[in-house]
């Protein structure tokens, strides 16, 4: 325990002055005059306590010796047992400068746009379980080999009735050193929560202290560093390049680089010089809910915030079936159509429906699967999904994410045109079936996508659920070519699909609630950690 050189009360990290601060007679200490002149008590200064929760595995670091009673990554309560292990300072450290008050007023801020979010979410006391953690980064410093860049680079300019084209042979020297992002050395810290609080400023890093862990826990480091180094790498070659171009712009030239990135990295040969182990503060707030958690999570030391919400079920459809009805008598009033364009209508409301589906399960199984979380597939953890097929999901993701929404806003613009344009002499009921046509093959896609990614999940009625819109685009479709005398057959085939739609719709609000969630971590097979890193 750090007890205060006046009267021996215990002492803690104080976010607002910076220093260490006593619980009873409130002196200040400097972090560095603590551990120099501190005679109170002895102890050795890399005498830190590895606690390891009973529930999930998670290993909490620190110097203090009094009872440990939360774990932010399970939310479990008196959970944590004292378990004896080296565990060697880091070499940097940026202290928390963002306090607990802030974090709740962040918190709130977010709550207020979210009004479908559990209403335990707003409870006060709620709010009061965030806790503060230090969360292990590498830190990636290098610079470029010796020797010239050497490649070709195009100008033009016009002069008079004339334009001009030069080339020329370009030969320059990149110089460092570079500074590389810092990357998650938590396999229990997700990556994409990692992504989305950063960054975390690199004038900020301070000189290790094991004073700065006083009331703060701090988490193990269990990914090596070089599960990171290609994207590292990566990063290295686009400040390269960035430079590059940089030096020639004032002469209007501009070099001629690959656009593959493996090329690029060959050209410019980045190479990483130093890591280092750091600790960043991150706030935690953690409600769990039977084996799911929802996080919210804050940068400890810019205030940048990032919250998992799920949503209450019951209130999103009680307002939507409000809403519902306010909308019934304005459209009954004012809005007429014939029924096969209802029916098209209808049809297109589940294609629709069923393309939004269809992307929340891929979502969902990535998320299920950590594709996007590195860290988590240290020493290849047993699983449907290997590390190297997640690697090749995520470039595939890259590269296809913005075709597909180009091509699905295409699609949708063409049918509308098509409905509500007048061609031809067409009938509504033709251009109903030649909508209709038009929608069968996509929405036979998005049926065939969505069983792809259903196999992976435990869950079958995800199976319902994706048949659902495309049962009741299939029924429009025979209907219309049906073509009957009596107009309750396409009221039939409306209520269908809407129907259809209602399912789906249900299963939308239940897979938005997992993706919201996390799956409580069990991380008991952990090996590593900083004990291990350089001093």
């Amino acid at each position: 325990m750090f007890s205060c050189p006046s009267c021996g009360g215990k002492m803690y990290f104080d976010i607002q002055s910076q220093k260490l601060k006593c619980a009873h007679c409130g002196s200040l200490t400097a972090v560095e005059d603590y551990q120099l002149n501190n005679n109170a008590e002895q102890r050795a200064e890399d005498d830190m306590t590895v606690y390891t929760c009973r529930n999930c595995g998670a290993q909490l670091v620190s110097p203090d010796q009094s009872a440990v009673a939360f774990c932010s990554y399970c939310g479990s309560e008196q959970i944590l047992e004292e378990k004896l292990n080296e565990y060697k300072r880091p070499a940097k450290i940026i202290p928390f400068r963002v306090t607990k008050n802030q974090c709740r007023a962040q918190y709130k801020k977010i709550l207020k746009k979210s009004f479908y979010a559990p209403k335990e979410f707003r409870d006060p006391q709620f709010m009061e379980r965030f806790r503060g953690i230090y969360i292990p980064y590498w830190h990636y410093e290098g610079g470029f080999a010796k020797g010239p860049v050497e490649t070709e680079g195009y100008a033009t300019y016009s002069r008079g009735d004339y334009t001009y084209n030069e080339k020329y042979d370009l030969k320059a020297e990149l110089k460092g050193p570079w500074h590389s992002m810092c990357y998650d050395g938590s396999s229990s810290f997700d990556d994409t929560i990692a992504e989305t609080i950063a960054p975390f400023r690199a004038a900020s890093f301070k000189k290790f202290e094991t004073g700065y862990l006083a009331g703060f826990y701090a988490d193990t480091a269990d990914v090596p560093p070089e599960k990171y180094e290609t994207d590292v790498l990566r990063h290295a070659a686009t400040l390269g390049e960035e430079s590059l171009k940089r030096a020639y712009r004032d002469k209007n030239i501009n070099p001629s680089l690959p656009s593959n990135e493996k090329k690029l990295q060959a050209l410019l040969k980045p190479e990483i010089r130093r890591t280092g182990p750091y600790l960043v503060p991150v706030w935690f707030l953690t409600w769990r809910k039977n084996d799911r958690v929802a996080y919210a999570v804050v940068n400890g030391e810019t205030g940048k915030i990032t919250s998992d919400l799920p949503v209450d079920a019951f209130r999103f459809f009680a307002v939507t079936v409000l809403c519902a009805a306010v909308l019934f008598c304005p459209l009954t009033l004012f809005v007429s159509m014939t029924a096969p364009t209802a029916l098209f209508l209808s049809a297109f409301i589940a294609w629709i429906v069923s393309w939004i589906y269809r992307r929340e399960i891929m979502h969902l199984h990535d998320h299920e699967n950590h594709i996007f979380d590195r860290g988590y597939f240290i020493d290849e953890r047993p699983g449907e999904i290997s590390g190297k097929k997640a690697e090749k999901i995520r470039k595939r993701r890259h590269n296809l994410s913005a075709i597909g929404a180009v091509v699905a806003g295409f699609f949708i613009l063409l049918v509308l045109l098509m409905m509500f344009m007048d061609y031809g002499d067409y009938a509504p009921a033709e251009k109903a079936q030649l909508g209709c046509t038009f929608l069968m093959l996509p929405a036979f896609w998005n049926l065939f996508r969505s069983l792809t990614f259903v196999r992976h999940m435990k869950d079958k009625t995800y199976v319902l659920e994706a048949l659902s819109c495309y049962a009741g685009i299939a029924a429009a479709f025979w209907v219309l070519y049906s073509d009957p005398v009596y107009d309750w057959w396409y009221y039939l085939g409306c209520l269908i699909c809407l129907c259809g739609v209602m399912i789906t719709c249900f299963g939308l609000i239940r897979r938005y609630n997992l993706l919201s969630t996390r799956a409580v971590p069990v991380l008991f097979e952990r090996r590593g950690g900083i004990d291990n890193a350089e001093e």
